[in-house]
């Protein structure tokens, strides 16, 4: 008798255990993407360099992820400059190797972590190159960036695009990140965190500023829809001709941080 309840008393306690244990379910980040039209581009990448079947063959991963918004000028500028194999590159450094809901990131254990990410798997990483620091300012907002303490090449985590518990969280960043000595410097101004924007002034007429002219669509993804001529300085802050006074000595010190990379 005492056997059997030994027993029964065992199997409660099993049964308790697994309702009580994350259910971790395998991840298809082409169906979560895809209920989201802002990261359609994104979508279409990571699908096109099989990164998505890296990622659907994980789980617990955090992505983040940058708008089309965001992105397209950059692919747009870097596609007769890079190869296939860096673009997923640049995207597995996207890819956090371990599920962080918003609520996570935003109470990091001292206030900074870092975090490996799918980049690091590839071998090509070099040293640290493969992972990224999160960092939760003390104005409420959480960066993203290089291990190092720089934050010429970091970014903004905006908010979440979608969590679904212990498989994957989604994240939507301000500028998309590239690893450390993956591209030549040269190209690096790409991605340099931009300086505040100069105050708008009024027009002659009084009336509101004219609307700003949008980034064009990746060509990217589609290179029979490429267009060939196009200024390589479309919809980058950091080429753009006109730079604010207040802005100078912020362009000035990240001109001298390239200056150093290209030396080292």
């Amino acid at each position: 008798m005492s056997m059997v309840i030994a027993n029964a008393a065992t199997f409660l306690v099993l049964v308790l255990f697994s309702l009580r244990a994350p259910t971790v379910l395998s991840i298809n980040i082409t169906q979560v993407l895809g209920l989201f039209p802002d990261y359609t581009n994104l979508n279409m990448l990571l699908l096109q360099t099989g990164v998505a079947n890296e990622i659907n063959q994980r789980s617990s991963l955090t992505i983040l992820a940058a708008e089309d918004s965001v992105l397209d000028p950059i692919l747009d500028q870097l596609a007769q400059s890079v190869t296939g194999q860096q673009i997923a590159d640049i995207l597995r450094y996207h890819v956090l190797l371990e599920y962080e809901g918003i609520n996570d990131l935003r109470s990091l254990p001292n206030k900074s972590k870092l975090f490996t990410t799918l980049f690091q798997t590839t071998g090509r990483a070099s040293n640290n190159a493969g992972f990224v620091n999160i960092t939760d300012d003390p104005n409420g907002g959480v960066s993203v960036g290089w291990p190092s303490s720089s934050t010429v090449f970091s970014s903004e985590i905006l908010g979440t695009v979608k969590e679904l518990p212990f498989n994957v969280s989604v994240v939507d960043v301000s500028r998309v990140l590239v690893p450390y000595g993956l591209l030549p410097p040269s190209l690096m101004p790409l991605f340099l965190a931009p300086s505040p924007p100069p105050a708008e002034s009024p027009s002659p007429s009084g009336g509101p500023p004219g609307p700003s002219s949008s980034p064009s669509p990746s060509s990217w993804i589609s290179p029979s829809t490429s267009q060939q001529g196009g200024s390589p300085d479309n919809g980058n802050p950091a080429t753009s001709s006109a730079v604010a006074p207040s802005a100078l000595w912020n362009v000035l010190s990240e001109v001298a941080f390239l200056l150093v990379l290209l030396i080292v």
